[in-house]
């Protein structure tokens, strides 16, 4: 099944598999830091939604199309977002997201740029190469219980 993304649940069933369980949203932020921070699920029709979140600051559509960011501009901007995340999950991890479109990052002369950022982020220890759907198959495998148990719970 390669159907993900919003809207995935409407275009095909998946008998049991990872669309019965979660469908990726992708979710824009909002005045700088999300109120309900990085994740969150919660059930909706009887399926779980996780929501990863998503930059548009590190997106190569409005870099390369709307501001006409030149490749090292787009390396340096997206190494620069990776360290403060980095830094900033030393203790309880994050995600950084990474939205790119092949017909324009891998053009042959934006490519080595892109390039150079995957170089510099798996050069750090500890980094998980992952796409969404492998993030929220990690999160509800190992996360969404306890999530669940301190909603019931009450929140604050």
């Amino acid at each position: 099944m390669q159907v993900v993304g919003f809207g995935a649940e409407f275009h095909q069933q998946d008998e049991g598999g990872v669309l019965s369980q979660v469908v990726e949203v992708q979710r824009l932020p909002i005045g700088g830091e999300e109120a309900a921070g990085d994740a969150e699920a919660f059930a909706r029709g009887g399926q779980r939604l996780v929501s990863i979140p998503y930059s548009l600051e590190v997106n190569d559509v409005p870099l390369f199309v709307m501001r006409n960011t030149p490749p090292e501009r787009y390396a340096a901007l997206c190494k620069a977002q990776f360290d403060a995340l980095y830094e900033e999950g030393a203790e309880s991890g994050t995600v950084m997201c990474l939205p790119i479109h092949p017909y324009l990052v891998g053009q042959p002369h934006r490519i080595a740029a892109f390039e150079e950022v995957l170089r510099h982020v798996a050069g750090h220890e500890g980094v998980w190469l992952a796409t969404g759907r492998e993030i929220a198959r990690h999160y509800i495998d190992n996360h969404l219980a306890a999530h669940e148990a301190w909603i019931a719970e009450g929140t604050p």
